[in-house]
């Protein structure tokens, strides 16, 4: 035990005075004989030894009383490792970071933040101020400003709970950090309430500077990784025709558990629960799992695949998206040799393929140009270009060409006897599937050896998107098709392209380069009767409305945009939009913003479909069917294994550490105080000596008046 003032212990000197005045109160007085009162002294031997033992007990209590007070004043006190340093009984100012991302949701994480939240809100004292952050971007602040109102801050946490995005702490803490710099309390720190996956932490990102704060860490979770499945993407792209529109979606799941597991998917369209299947999933493997089905109509489709009963985390066992079905797919037919002569002009078969013009089923709008119109068209307009048998482009158009097919465009190049060679490979290299040759001639039409020279196209490889629809019956059609003449190719690396069809002899007949987001369809022969005769054969029209849909990505998800919940998504409207934009999604949102340099900005908060309108959400018309999206939680998040602490040393290590320094340094101050409890025994002696100091026939008349009793009468005594 030690002392504040031990010079203060000179007072327990002063616990000598009731002893001393008890031996004065022992003089024997004088004796002296009084017969009356005789009588009374043999009543007094009885009670003599009462009145010794509470003398003695009066004394006691009066010398503690002194001495108890004496300690008091001294102030003593024991270390202690769970006491507290002078420091820190000064005011702290608190920021608490909550992690309300969606990986909080799994299991009881939620319920121990809450728990952590209640037992450390107990511990403010009056004089704390505290504020909360969470790690939800783009969402205000629960308690942004530091604040003595404790029941605020209560009220502020029990509102929150987990939503659909992912973990943004560090920004969080960055935050919390701003919160406690302007503050003037002499201890300032970062309390974070969350279940630091590693998922939801940035391991590539490094700090400009180290929080200045120290960082406490609340234990929420074990060191094992619960079981969790997660939807990666859902890809889907038209294979049917435009009379059997039948739909490839095929979702990917991924297992995030050492477990081999078994679990039921479904997809539904709509709202309407369509199909479902079983996905058999190796540990910690994906797997891919396809639907087939016929969605028809125009507008927007909203779809959705979601795991049944997959595990305790919800959130990212559904995944939105959004079929944009389209009303036409506009080409552009660059004519290579017009002629006045119907038949002998380049674009007079495929033309009428692509639209008879008679049939209104087709969805295909052909739109022919020159080679020379075609340099000042804006492609950007169109779905698919078609050069067929065009002599040459200009550098500038090849340029132009490019940006078309790599942000998403399609281009079929059908060869030609004006083809320039030369010229091709110079201007269009990085779009030729491989450079050309030169024209190699088989047999001339009216030869009369001509079925014994020429060629004909091989099976075609029918899982391709183009073929799949000569797997019905009359699909051998396409071996029928002679080919007189076609285009040779110069060799080039395998991963340029893609070999789709050959002819008979082994050479390439319709290849497919992949450039970004686009495709090119390289055709050696023509689309004209010229080198072959694929106009007159019944494969004609199919294969080339299925070249056509394949290379406009007709309502396919590659190349589409991601948006993630929880992320700012910035939509161009300044084509459609006069005054703003409503955007309508789940939960009953509605938001009306103004373009900013032709565009919105705004961050989804919840998954599901986006819908914008144009000035008036009442008006159907007004609907921007082209600008619906759907977003989906961040599956990052989805990794719920522990974070490593080291992950964290980079942004909180600098501070902790020279917190923990401190606190080693200031071992042998803490401690445990006392003398409050010295006081309190003072104060409770003190009551005790004055119920024993005082008169039994006042005590009894206290007792009285308590319980409410009359006073005895004389005569009864």
């Amino acid at each position: 035990m030690s002392f504040v003032e031990p010079l203060l212990l000179l007072g327990l000197l002063a616990a000598s005075l009731p002893i001393i005045v008890h031996l004065i109160n022992r003089q024997k007085a004088v004796r002296v004989d009084f017969p009356a009162l005789a009588f009374l002294l043999r009543s007094n031997r009885r009670e003599a030894r009462g009145i010794k033992v509470r003398q003695r007990l009066l004394m006691a209590l009066r010398v503690l009383v002194i001495a108890f007070l004496a300690f008091s004043i001294a102030k003593p006190f024991v270390l202690s490792s769970t006491g507290v340093t002078a420091s820190e009984r000064l005011p702290t100012a608190t920021v608490f970071v909550v992690d309300t991302s969606y990986s909080m949701g799994n299991g009881d994480w939620w319920a121990n933040a809450q728990s952590e939240f209640t037992k450390r809100y107990k511990r403010l004292r009056p004089w704390d101020e505290v504020a909360i952050v969470t790690t939800a971007p783009g969402a205000p602040r629960p308690i942004a400003r530091l604040t003595g109102n404790h029941g605020s801050v209560e009220d502020a946490f029990e509102a929150l709970k987990p939503g659909e995005h992912g973990t943004h702490l560090i920004d969080a803490l960055l935050a919390a950090g701003e919160i406690l710099n302007p503050s003037e309390l002499p201890n300032r720190r970062i309390v974070v309430l969350s279940d630091l996956s590693e998922g939801g932490f940035p391991l590539q990102l490094a700090p400009d500077k180290p929080l200045e704060y120290p960082v406490e860490f609340a234990k929420l979770r074990s060191d094992e990784v619960p079981a969790n499945l997660s939807i990666e993407a859902v890809d889907y792209e038209q294979e049917g025709s435009t009379r059997d529109p039948v739909w490839r979606i095929e979702a990917t799941v991924q297992n995030r558990s050492d477990e081999r597991q078994k679990v039921e998917i479904r997809l539904e369209i709509d709202g309407m629960d369509i199909a479902g299947g079983l996905v058999d999933l190796e540990p910690l493997k994906s797997a891919k799992h396809t639907f087939r089905h016929k969605i028809e109509g125009t507008g927007i489709k909203e779809g959705l695949v979601r795991l049944v009963d997959a595990d305790q985390l919800e959130a990212d066992n559904r995944r939105y998206f959004v079929i944009r079905l389209r009303d036409s797919i506009r080409t552009l037919l660059v004519n290579g040799e017009a002629s006045s002569i119907p038949f002998h002009d380049e674009m007079f078969f495929l033309e009428r393929a692509l639209n008879p013009r008679l049939n209104t089923n087709s969805n295909v709008v052909p739109e022919l140009t020159t080679r020379e119109g075609l340099e000042s068209i804006e492609l950007k307009d169109y779905d698919v270009v078609v050069l067929a048998n065009v002599t040459k482009v200009t550098p500038n158009t090849g340029r132009k060409l490019t940006e078309f097919v790599s942000g998403g465009g399609g281009l079929l190049i059908a060869m030609g006897d004006q083809i320039d060679v030369p010229a091709y490979n110079a201007t269009l290299a990085k779009l030729l599937p491989k450079p050309l040759r030169g024209m190699k001639q088989l047999a001339l039409r009216d030869d009369p050896d001509a079925p014994i020279k020429i060629t004909h196209f091989s099976p075609p490889r029918r899982q391709h998107p183009v073929f799949r629809v000569f797997q019905m019956p009359g699909g051998s059609s396409l071996q029928q098709v002679s080919v007189y003449s076609y285009m040779l190719l110069e060799p080039s690396p395998p991963e340029q392209s893609q070999l789709v069809l050959t002819y008979e002899d082994n050479a390439p007949a319709l290849l497919e380069r992949t450039v970004d987001r686009g495709r090119v369809l390289l055709l050696t022969t023509t689309v004209d009767d010229e080198w072959t005769d694929i106009p007159f054969q019944p494969a004609f029209l199919p294969l080339m409305r299925r070249a056509v849909q394949y290379l406009a990505r007709r309502a396919t998800s590659a190349g589409a945009t991601r948006h993630a919940v929880g992320e700012k998504t910035r939509i161009e409207v300044s084509a459609f939009v006069r005054k703003r934009a409503i955007v309508t999604g789940p939960d009953d949102v509605r938001l009306a913003l103004e373009p900013v340099d032709g565009a919105i900005e705004f961050t989804p908060l919840s998954s599901g479909m986006y819908t914008l309108w144009a000035d008036d959400s009442d008006d159907p018309s007004n609907r921007l069917d082209a600008l619906a999206f759907a977003a989906n939680v961040d599956t990052e998040e989805s990794n719920l294994g522990p974070l490593r602490e080291e992950s964290l040393q980079r942004w909180v290590g600098d501070a902790n550490d020279q917190a923990e320094s401190q606190a080693a340094a200031k071992v042998a101050e803490k401690r445990v105080n006392l003398w409050p409890f010295f006081l309190f025994l003072v104060t409770l002696f003190l009551l005790v000596e004055t119920v024993l100091s005082t008169r039994r026939s006042v005590l009894s008349r206290l007792v009285r008046i308590a319980l409410r009793r009359p006073e005895p009468d004389i005569d009864e005594l």
